[in-house]
């Protein structure tokens, strides 16, 4: 026994040491958005905090708006978590009273009834059925099943009642129900009964009961009242006018489509939307972001004016966080958003610190508003990479934290095609130590409001009007789909839309540069239209067709099951991706510009100085003498003077540019590179989406190189009025008459100094004969 008591109290301290691992864990704050816990799909116990931590799995439902795990007994002691997990409801047998947002209420049938099947109402059991305690239902004999409507969708007077399923008037397609309870069922829709047709292969179809005050919207059904509340403010004819204004090849081309997307989806999500329904709710918002957010967009207009009439949430950090639906916009100001310190991660540049970077994670949601689930950030944003249609799983490169990352490419048609077909739409965040996420502001470049285009920012200040959301997505090819029954089809669209550019901006902090503000992405979208040509069917059984592309129309390839292929076309797009680490320059920049503005003014002044002294000393043209005859022209106006006058000023100024701009270089080069602590980061080009965080260093850089030109061309045109004179010097040859040599002959021999005064002196007379004759002979 003395020999395993240290194994256990190994054991013990291992216990104890996950219980408090757990336990900090769990303790992060949970406000929605930005204190969510670690991504996950399901909840359990450990995802919530207080209370609902002690709760059961099955009673924890996960909020797709929130994106929190909520405990369902807040609503209602006996409520419970669906079988999706994504919603609460209450136990069978119970009659379930829904309110605003998630809110519900449960009530336990009478002895002898059974609740629907969608728990509004309790019925009684009739008609051959007869009451089952154990499964709180009335059940029916083999052959047949419970039934508790007619065909016009109203319950059944005497109770639930038995239906054999061989009968073809009853013997429905739709969703299959729980076994134990049904198994044919009517149409889709709760609202649809059924006519008869001309068909005699399907003799019934699905139509909405238009006697019971309901109206065809989308796939099912809605009622009349709640339709015209919708169409009658903001109807559905303007609701599916697309209008594309970005198109990759021709900048100033505009045209209108009418999507039959938005005309199958525009109504049935609006009116879920009333009806407190959460996907319909993520679906009205993401027809919001397939257009860019445009103000002017009907869709955009009626999602601004349900959050506008909706209460902020509580323990929310942002008011666009509403209840009962997806946070769309930022409704902070924009220098709160853009210098958030929520990220609480410490950075550094020395080799002995591990866990450099940056982790990012996607909340997907399909285009109809449903939870797809948690992902870790891979090549999501990077088409050149494969995007959204295969993306990685590991972290991408530019997340290492200090480096710059840029990435051109272009794509093939077809990858858009495949990304855009069911697009995914995505919330951003980024994880902090504790697993919490803090989420990402989007910034979309193409976003259109009444005034212009407010996020296409001339500097990088100009941040005051943007427009942040939160929803985006990377490619689409479903707006674009016209005609009757497209959607629900996928025929193959007019035109595709993608994030041509993409960049994300990660800025540190101002006081603490070893920590950074919350990232922001920019997205600027392109547009490109299709041509029908170029498309095939995939799964073409004719071999020439498939080898050549064949004849086949894109109508005639989008009425097949199988997905048309780009098979006449080489078309590629342009895609971008670029992520920048900066530190914020703005006070820098400003330094720099006026400092660069003092140091001018002194230089020129100093220059003139230079300029005056020259004419000091220089007060006639050395050149006039030699010249005889008026300077004429272009020397008259520009005399020699006047042009070294200007070549010395020029001169001047672009040495100071240049000695000014090595200085500053110097400065970012030395504390860049010698640098341990991330101190300074090089300026940002990404900047307020705008790329001209630099045009202070560029035009000081094109002043100098301007300074430099003009001094070399003052000079070359100084040098052109320069007299060369050439002198012709020949050897000198010795006369042959007897003439004595000249005085210079003379002085150029060399001479002992004892027989200078034996040379006989020439006369005045000769000494001057003998000058004439050397200028003669010169």
């Amino acid at each position: 026994m003395a020999r395993s008591r240290p194994f256990v109290w190994l054991s013990i301290h291992i216990h104890l040491l996950l219980a408090i691992s757990a336990f900090f864990t769990s303790a992060s704050a949970q406000q929605p958005g930005y204190g969510s816990v670690f991504p996950s799909d399901s909840c359990t116990a450990d995802d919530t905090n207080g209370a609902a931590a002690q709760q059961p799995d099955h009673l924890l439902s996960f909020d797709t708006v929130t994106l929190t795990c909520i405990d369902c007994t807040r609503y209602d002691p006996v409520a419970v978590a669906d079988a999706s997990g994504e919603a609460c409801t209450c136990p069978w047998g119970y009659r379930v009273v829904r309110g605003w947002a998630r809110a519900l209420s449960c009530f336990p049938c009478p002895d002898g009834e059974a609740p629907t099947l969608d728990q509004s109402e309790c019925m009684a059991c009739g008609n051959g059925t007869v009451y089952d305690a154990s499964v709180k239902e009335c059940v029916c004999p083999a052959g047949a099943v419970t039934i508790e409507r007619d065909l016009s969708y109203g319950l059944l007077e005497g109770g639930k009642a038995c239906q054999p399923c061989d009968d073809p008037q009853r013997t429905f397609p739709g969703p299959t129900q729980p076994a134990r309870v049904y198994e044919c069922v009517p149409c889709g829709d709760e609202h649809m009964a059924y006519e008869p047709t001309s068909d005699p292969r399907q003799p019934y179809r699905c139509v909405c009961d238009e006697k019971a005050g309901y109206r065809a919207a989308g796939a099912g059904c809605v009622e009349q009242t709640l339709y015209q509340q919708v169409d009658g403010t903001y109807p559905v004819a303007a609701a599916t006018e697309v209008i594309y204004r970005d198109f990759i090849d021709d900048d100033d081309r505009r045209e209108l489509l009418r999507s039959d997307t938005l005309k199958h989806l525009y109504i049935w999500c609006a009116v879920g939307c009333i009806k407190k329904r959460p996907e319909d709710c993520h679906c009205l918002a993401h027809l919001c972001a397939l257009q860019l957010y445009e103000t002017r967009a009907t869709v955009c207009r009626y999602l601004d004016v349900l959050n506008r009439n909706s209460t902020m949430r509580a323990g929310a950090v942002d008011p666009g966080q509403l209840e009962g639906l997806p946070w769309v916009y930022y409704r902070r100001s924009n220098d709160l958003v853009l210098k958030d310190k929520s990220v609480q991660w410490e950075y550094s540049f020395r080799h002995d610190v591990k866990n450099q970077r940056l982790r990012f994670w996607l909340a997907r949601y399909s285009l109809e508003g449903e939870w797809l689930g948690w992902v870790p950030l891979g090549s999501h944003l990077t088409l050149c990479d494969g995007g959204p249609t295969s993306p990685t799983q590991h972290s991408p490169r530019w997340t290492e934290f200090g480096g710059s990352f840029e990435q051109k490419c272009e794509v093939p048609l077809q990858l858009i095609l495949d990304c855009g077909r069911h697009p995914e739409l995505y919330d951003l965040f980024i994880e902090n130590p504790k697993g919490e996420l803090i989420a990402v502001p989007v910034r979309v470049v193409n976003l259109l409001d009444f005034e212009g285009e407010p996020n296409k920012n001339k500097r990088p200040s100009d941040t005051d009007d943007d427009i942040l959301v939160r929803r985006f997505f990377v490619c689409e090819a479903v707006t674009g789909r016209t005609g009757a029954g497209a959607y629900q089809s996928a025929d193959v669209p007019q035109i595709v839309r993608w994030a041509s550019k993409i960049s994300v901006e990660i800025v540190t902090q101002e006081d603490n540069s070893r920590k950074i503000y919350v990232p922001v992405v920019n997205l600027a979208y392109s547009e490109h239209r299709l041509d029908a040509a170029i498309f095939t069917n995939q799964d073409d059984s004719s071999s020439s067709s498939s080898s050549n592309g064949g004849d086949t129309s894109a109508a005639a390839a989008s009425s097949s099951s199988s997905h048309p292929r780009v098979t006449r076309s080489t078309k590629r797009l342009p895609a971008e991706f670029r992520a920048e680490f900066a530190t914020d320059s703005e006070e820098f920049w400003t330094v720099f510009s006026s400092l660069t503005g003092v140091g001018g003014g002194l230089a020129m002044v100093l220059c003139l100085y230079i300029v005056m002294q020259y004419y000091r000393r220089n007060p006639a043209d050395p050149a006039a003498g030699l010249n005889p005859e008026p300077a004429q022209g272009f020397y008259r106006a520009f005399p020699p003077a006047l042009l070294c006058s200007l070549r010395n000023f020029f001169a001047c100024l672009g040495l100071f540019v240049f000695g000014w701009l090595l200085i500053v270089s110097s400065y970012w080069l030395f504390f860049y590179k010698l640098q341990e602590e991330p101190y300074v980061l090089l300026p940002s080009g990404l900047m307020g989406g705008s790329g001209r965080a630099y045009l202070p260093f560029d035009v000081t850089l094109i002043l100098g190189y301007c300074f430099c030109f003009l001094a070399t061309l003052f000079a070359i045109l100084q040098q052109s009025q320069a007299f060369v004179v050439v002198l012709d010097r020949e050897p000198f040859h010795r006369p042959v008459s007897n003439v004595p040599p000249s005085p210079a002959m003379r002085l150029s021999t060399p001479i002992h100094p004892s027989q200078q005064q034996q040379l006989p002196q020439p006369s005045k007379d000769e000494g001057t004969r003998q000058q004439q004759q050397q200028q003669q002979q010169q």
